[in-house]
């Protein structure tokens, strides 16, 4: 068999393993919290990143964003963008106090404000949230602090289901070249292994009427390892925490860098991505 041949092989042989994951993903359907309707509004939360402006800037209709957003529009759901950082732009919906959000704004801030941003914008109305790497810790801070009850956190809010993908629940060893001695982020800080801020999130917080928390990594992801990924844990009393791994082609993480494997971005741009996304946005977990 030709080179060129054998990697079209190994290509469609970790697509199709990762579609068999998302169907085997629908067939999971324990009792837990609501199963968004195709009237759910699901935020859109990304990711870090210290691209110009330098201090930080997501285009909520670029490259990754926009397939994501349309994946999910085309399987049924209503669908808004969050921007964060005071830069970000094109997108549906900001945080309150945005024009402060830089890559050294805390985490902490930034999901006290992502609380608010609910509770302003749909009070009550059940929402569900598909996020992005750092936008996964966010949501998570945002919903440890709703169910902490912690000062200037919007308690009275209503999340069903949250998927994060490729979100760095036990840190990334990649945030140390932002965090390095000549360059400092706070935000970068937080998501390294062992940081203070990752060892007292909650494991599986929950809002009122109970939150589905469904987790995805891949194994080639060369940015978050798909073991991060996957590092939060059931923790409360809650519905049990779903994860899924993209796994490398045949099962053998050698072969990564053989194939077009997974890449962070197509957590959320490609079709299996998008196609486990909207099964745990609709699987009870």
């Amino acid at each position: 068999m030709t080179t060129a041949r054998l990697r079209r092989t190994l290509v469609a042989t970790a697509a199709l393993t990762g579609s068999i994951l998302a169907l085997a993903a629908a067939g999971a359907t324990p009792a837990s919290a609501a199963i968004p309707s195709n009237n759910t509004t699901i935020l859109l939360v990304h990711g870090f990143n210290a691209s110009a402006p330098f201090g930080g800037h997501i285009d909520c209709r670029d490259a990754t964003m926009t397939p994501w957003a349309q994946g999910l529009r085309d399987r049924g759901f209503t669908v808004r963008t969050v921007g964060w950082y005071a830069s970000d732009t094109n997108c549906d919906l900001s945080v309150p106090g945005i024009a402060d959000n830089t890559v050294n704004t805390s985490l902490d801030q930034v999901a006290r404000e992502f609380t608010n941003l609910i509770a302003n914008r749909f009070g009550t109305t059940p929402v569900a949230i598909s996020a992005h790497s750092m936008g996964g810790l966010v949501v998570r801070r945002a919903l440890h602090g709703v169910d902490d009850g912690h000062s200037g956190f919007s308690t009275n809010i209503r999340v069903t289901d949250v998927v994060t993908s490729g979100t760095p629940h036990g840190g990334a060893s990649i945030t140390a070249f932002c965090s390095n001695g000549v360059v400092s982020y706070v935000q970068c800080q937080q998501a390294a292994p062992g940081s203070s801020f990752l060892n007292a999130l909650k494991h599986n917080p929950q809002t009122t009427g109970g939150t589905d928390w469904t987790l995805v990594g891949a194994t080639c992801d060369p940015i978050v390892s798909g073991t991060s990924a996957l590092a939060m844990t059931n923790g409360s009393a809650g519905p049990s925490v779903f994860k899924r791994t993209i796994p490398a082609p045949f099962g053998n993480p050698a072969l990564c860098a053989a194939v077009a494997a997974f890449t962070h971005d197509d957590l959320v741009k490609s079709s299996t991505g998008l196609d486990i996304i909207a099964t745990g946005l609709r699987t009870a977990s």
